[in-house]
């Protein structure tokens, strides 16, 4: 209506002493209540294992490097380097392992990278093979060619020798449900093998 005045709401507040004390017993409250990380699925996300990507990454962030790739340091060339051979492709590493590795091969490998012995063969062998500068069986010179050829991937995507190493030599539950093992290791067999460069190669290209 015209002319008519509506009266203020007058709102309800609290008294000042009374304000702070709820506030405070609220804060209070909220203090004493433990933090949960988020879990899935019930466990912990500090108790879940990292992915292997994720692995892969957290090895390249520690070390601060990127990807280095310059036309005269091809996998074939770092390969070649490690085993102490000419290898141009893939033909040259197939004529390699046909031959058999010489010693030489085995002594620039150990030397080169930090690997446990045992993944070529048995020490006696080894012994053996060294001392009267035999060649290698086709077996233990595909596990060379393995260790070599996971190495300088894994070099190609971090751009960095120690980077490399470090993830290589770090072990990982890489097949579900199977016990942590560090990547040389994984690599002495084709399927391993297989696996490890499978992640390398799809890191490079950003497929997590």
């Amino acid at each position: 209506m015209s002319g008519a005045t509506t009266k203020p709401r007058k709102l309800k507040t609290p008294v000042s002493g009374e304000y702070s004390v709820k506030n405070a017993a609220a804060a209070g409250a909220l203090a004493a209540v433990p933090k949960r990380k988020k879990s899935v699925s019930g466990v912990a996300a500090s108790a879940l294992p990292s992915k292997p990507a994720s692995r892969v990454a957290e090895t390249r962030r520690a070390y601060r490097v990127a990807p280095v790739k310059t036309p005269e340091a091809t996998v074939f060339d770092r390969m070649g380097r490690l085993l102490d051979q000419s290898l141009r492709c893939e033909s040259d590493v197939v004529r390699a392992v046909d031959a058999g590795l010489p010693a030489a091969a085995f002594a620039q490998l150990t030397r080169s990278l930090d690997i446990d012995h045992g993944l070529i063969a048995p020490e006696s062998t080894l012994r053996r093979r060294v001392q009267d500068n035999m060649r290698f069986t086709t077996d233990e010179s595909e596990r060379m060619v393995r260790i070599a050829r996971v190495h300088a991937l894994a070099v190609d995507l971090f751009g960095d020798e120690a980077a490399a190493q470090a993830w290589l030599n770090a072990p990982g539950v890489y097949v579900p449900g199977a016990a942590a093992v560090a990547p040389y290791k994984l690599s002495v067999t084709d399927s391993g093998a297989r696996l490890v460069e499978e992640l390398l190669l799809r890191t490079a290209h950003g497929m997590f």
